[in-house]
């Protein structure tokens, strides 16, 4: 769902030191040939990766899916030494075209898209008050996994969309949930990500926050292929060794003392929304925060760590109509955003049109 740029594919357009056939067979011995697909043509294999949910189409030299974290920095690597532009894509529900390679705008660079969409592990963290969630995990998913686990819990973002399972870290990088207004955008401090510098090295961020796997905290550069420690590789073991069907008391993260204590939801939004005044309270632009929120593909997410809320006891909803424009506008100010503490969990507005 998430792209780091739109380009155009040209399998000619390769870098001198690298071939079309030396890419991706670097792909297929990290992945696995089998977790890498052709993508020059659009076929039944590939459509689902190469077409966007509403508009939008375009080829790629190698559809690579990743089953472990540790497999994408490598990926991600390789594609940046071979001069490739890099899609990165988690459920492609997109409705704007941004999840799949475009052929219109005159760039030569060839196309890699990775998948996240194997990359789907949620683990609770202290006990379920917090999820950690592998970028390809999708919000109808985490819903029904706090939903079966932990009865008493809601997870962040329950949107229009969520039967088609668009994924968390898609969420993050564009700050979608604005109905929330309890909850805020989806946005987190807590993440694994990574970044390419002005060199074309990748680097890795860890602010998870997750005791026994904070050894590398902060940015850092990646080890070589000749080790296998690290918070990445421990992740991945850690992850094998879970059984997300039953969740274990005592297979939970716990946060750790550092970036364990950052905040996993925006929680002050709820005052600013219920400050009335010129400003705006939320924005597509809105880059506050980790870089990895509203990144809209300029990192690569591998993970967050998002807050799960105390359900309610009771619930009802409200079908409120106006006659005009000023009056909606006064209830929503003096009724609806009076109190921060009295929020309603969202508001809808809907026209007549």
């Amino acid at each position: 769902l998430t792209s780091i740029r739109r380009r155009h594919f040209s399998s000619s357009s390769l870098s001198p030191q690298s071939s079309y056939v030396d890419t991706v067979a670097c792909f297929q011995r990290i992945v696995g040939s089998s977790n890498v697909l052709d993508g020059r043509e659009e076929t039944t294999e590939t459509a689902g990766y190469l077409k966007g949910a509403r508009l939008g189409r375009g080829k790629a030299i190698a559809i690579a899916r990743p089953t472990k974290l540790q497999q994408v920095p490598k990926i991600l690597q390789a594609a940046v030494d071979s001069g490739c532009v890099v899609v990165v894509q988690g459920s492609n529900t997109g409705l704007t075209g941004g999840s799949v390679p475009r052929n219109s705008d005159g760039d030569e660079r060839p196309t890699v898209i990775i998948s996240m969409k194997n990359l789907d592990a949620i683990v609770p963290v202290d006990d379920g008050e917090k999820v950690f969630c592998s970028a390809g995990v999708g919000l109808a998913s985490l819903k029904n996994f706090v939903a079966e686990n932990f009865p008493d819990r809601q997870s962040h973002s329950t949107l229009g969309s969520n039967f088609l399972n668009p994924t968390t870290a898609a969420g993050v990088a564009f700050g979608s949930g604005g109905t929330q207004i309890r909850k805020g955008p989806s946005c987190t401090e807590r993440a694994l990500y990574l970044k390419v510098d002005e060199q074309g090295q990748v680097k890795v961020v860890n602010t998870l926050g997750i005791k026994d796997l904070d050894s590398q905290e902060g940015e850092f550069e990646l080890v070589s292929d000749s080790e296998r420690d690290g918070v990445i590789p421990d992740l991945d073991s850690f992850i094998d060794a879970f059984d997300g069907a039953t969740v274990q008391i005592d297979k939970n993260f716990r946060s750790n003392a550092t970036y364990g204590t950052s905040q996993s939801h925006v929680t002050n939004y709820k005052n600013i929304l219920c400050t009335i005044n010129d400003n705006l309270t939320r924005f597509n632009a809105d880059t506050e925060g980790l870089e990895c929120n509203r990144s809209e593909g300029k990192v690569l997410i591998l993970a967050t760590i998002h807050d799960t809320f105390k359900s309610p006891s009771k619930t009802k909803s409200y079908w409120i109509s106006f006659e005009d424009l000023e009056t909606a506008t006064q209830f929503k100010t003096q009724v609806c955003l009076a109190d921060p503490d009295k929020l309603p969990e969202s508001i809808e507005y809907m026209d007549r049109g």
